[in-house]
C-alpha cells in the first residue's frame, strides 16, 4: 500500500506479444523485463513515457513499449550496459502498446 495516487504504470509486454496465442510464444519470440522479439523481424524495448504533474510530486509514467529496426535494437542491446548510451541519437519507433484511457484506431 501506497499513500496518494499511483504516479506510475508499466505493462509487460507489447501488445504484438500479449495478441500471439500463449502456446506459441515460447517458439516464436522472446520477452525480458525490458526487451522483445517475434520471429526474429519483431523488436521491442521498454521506455518511460513521462507526463509532468502540475502541482504535483513528480511526473506520471507510463512504462511502454516500442519498436525498433533491427539494427537499432542490435544498437541498444549493445549499450545496454553503457553511460554512454544517453549520447546516442534518438531512433525511430513505433509506440506498442494501447494505454487505458486512450482512443483505439
Amino acid at each position: 500500500m501506497h499513500e496518494g495516487p499511483p504516479l506510475a504504470w508499466h505493462l509487460n509486454a507489447p501488445d504484438a506479444w500479449a495478441a500471439l496465442p500463449s502456446a506459441e510464444r515460447e517458439q516464436r519470440g522472446e520477452l525480458s523485463s525490458d526487451q522483445c522479439i517475434i520471429d526474429d523481424q519483431y523488436f521491442f524495448i521498454r521506455g518511460l513515457v513521462e507526463i509532468p504533474v502540475l502541482d504535483g510530486d513528480g511526473p506520471f509514467a507510463w512504462g511502454t513499449w516500442v519498436s525498433l529496426s533491427k539494427p537499432n535494437f542490435d544498437r541498444t542491446s549493445e549499450l545496454w550496459e553503457e553511460s554512454s548510451r544517453v549520447d546516442e541519437p534518438s531512433y525511430f519507433g513505433w509506440f506498442s502498446n494501447s494505454l487505458p484511457a486512450t482512443p483505439k484506431r
